[in-house]
């Protein structure tokens, strides 16, 4: 059941920035800027029939009876209990197409904070954690927003290759035919990995319902391990969590792994090829993942799953070839 809070108010964000920029070269762009976001009554959800556990008697089977609501399982209300906050520093590097060549080079290091990054996508699943794991204490889910990348690397370039008619070198003769025409272009991605949620899906602190989520289990070390040591097969300590006493809520704070990161590269070759006037042919050949480069996907966050820290997805697919040809008039 759903319920919407009396007393709701419009959400709200105060957004601020400073940046400078300075052409330290001719055609070049130097660019700093710091960007700050506050994210005020943000809604949210609160469970309202949150079952209370007495030892000896609330069980998986009956936990219904002990919710205050008698008669009902879960009842969530759209309530402005959420927050939110992003402090970010944007670089970036920008030559403006001259001469055959331009590019650009962004990066950024932000740090996105919240108590929950989404309110309601319509999910149907106790696996979908959209709500505290205890109502009466918010405190842990205070952290690294679901989207909060620390590092991203962007860069970009096209070059004309300097052969050819109206180039700098082989403007006539037969290598010009050859040689000239020629572009080359990239996009280069670098990113650190956005941070999950570990849960318990046989639900052992008893306050799952229908819709709404399980507990999480207890932290006892530390959850990440070294770049060295992880990889598909476990991808963070497992050894860190222990299971929680029935009816206890687990101490893992939410967000607590930090998963995979992205490294992608695309790239482009092209040849124009003159035909007559303003008409010409370009043929083109991009490769998508070009190094091969394997992203993986988001690991098994189920405590209670047999595969429980494993990965078996990746994130991008493998290298792709593209073949193009373009007449221009």
């Amino acid at each position: 059941m759903y319920a919407t809070d009396p007393d709701i108010v419009t959400p709200y964000a105060v957004v601020y920035s400073v940046g400078a920029q300075w052409q330290f070269m001719p055609n070049t762009l130097l660019e700093v800027a710091y960007v700050g976001n506050r994210g005020k009554d943000l809604l949210q959800f609160e469970e309202m029939n949150q079952p209370i556990f007495v030892a000896g008697q609330t069980t998986a089977a009956n936990k219904d009876l002990f919710r205050p609501y008698k008669g009902f399982s879960s009842v969530l209300r759209s309530t402005n209990w959420g927050k939110s906050t992003y402090n970010g520093v944007e670089t970036s590097v920008q030559r403006r197409f001259s001469n055959g060549l331009g590019f650009q080079v962004a990066y950024t290091l932000s740090h996105a904070m919240d108590y929950s990054s989404g309110f309601h996508s319509g999910a149907t699943s106790t696996l979908y954690l959209l709500k505290p794991q205890d109502t009466n204490n918010l405190a842990p889910e205070w952290a690294d927003a679901d989207f909060d990348a620390r590092h991203r690397l962007v860069a970009s370039e096209i070059w004309e290759l300097p052969f050819g008619a109206n180039r700098r070198w082989l403007r006539s003769g037969a290598l010009s035919h050859v040689a000239g025409g020629w572009s080359l272009s990239g996009i280069y991605t670098f990113q650190s990995g956005f941070p999950y949620n570990v849960f318990d899906g046989n639900d052992p602190c008893l306050r799952a319902g229908g819709y709404t989520a399980t507990c999480r289990p207890n932290l006892v070390g530390d959850p990440n391990l070294s770049a060295s040591a992880r990889g598909p097969n476990q991808w963070f300590n497992t050894a860190a969590f222990q299971k929680t006493a029935p009816g206890e809520f687990g101490t893992t704070p939410r967000n607590a792994v930090l998963g995979p990161g992205l490294r992608n590269v695309d790239l482009s070759i092209s040849k124009r090829v003159a035909l007559h006037k303003a008409m010409n042919v370009e043929l083109r050949i991009d490769a998508f993942n070009a190094f091969n480069n394997v992203n993986f996907g988001v690991p098994t966050l189920n405590f209670a799953s047999s595969a429980f820290g494993r990965i078996s997805s990746t994130a991008t697919d493998a290298r792709e070839f593209q073949f193009g040809v373009k007449f221009n008039f």
